[in-house]
């Protein structure tokens, strides 16, 4: 059985989440080095996310209302997330390791509404062909998203305010 793109979103949530409590082990050193590797490697994965699972969504031409609610609110949890990972770089060691343990929950909350509210959907939408495809797609946006990516780069979009374009955006 091929690897679709649910099964890679899920393998990369258990390495974050576990990544993120290893880190309140860590000395002073490796923490301020795990949260730019920790932002380069969330960036990288949430942006392949927005670019072809979300994306991919909002083309189908029958969307409910609670999907497009739900997709809208990842959105918000990805600004979100990026926010608590920035502020993280600067921090004396014990309020980092607080702030760690914060994120861990609120990026644990948005792992399981995603593989609890909309994978089951995402089951129903897409062919299991069509979810393998997608996976491939998903790595390979991957891979172009990091080549000739830089710390510098990441802070200024996330500073931007700027997430992918929120397809569903609820606004009239």
């Amino acid at each position: 059985m091929s690897v679709t793109i649910l099964d890679l979103i899920v393998d990369e949530h258990q390495m974050f989440s576990s990544r993120l409590k290893e880190q309140c082990l860590r000395s002073e050193a490796m923490q301020r080095s795990f949260v730019e590797g920790f932002l380069r490697d969330f960036f990288i994965h949430d942006r392949a996310e927005e670019k072809v699972l979300y994306q991919s969504i909002s083309k189908l031409p029958h969307v409910n209302k609670e999907t497009q609610c739900l997709i809208s609110s990842f959105y918000s949890d990805h600004s979100q997330i990026f926010s608590l990972i920035s502020d993280l770089k600067d921090l004396p060691s014990r309020e980092r390791r607080h702030r760690t343990n914060v994120l861990a929950e609120n990026i644990g909350f948005h792992f399981k509404d995603e593989e609890e509210r909309l994978f089951p959907v995402l089951s129903q939408l897409f062919s299991q062909q069509k979810l393998v495809d997608m996976g491939q797609l998903f790595l390979a946006t991957k891979a172009e998203i990091s080549g000739g990516l830089t710390l510098t780069s990441i802070h200024k979009h996330i500073a931007s305010g700027k997430s992918q374009t929120n397809l569903f955006s609820l606004s009239p």
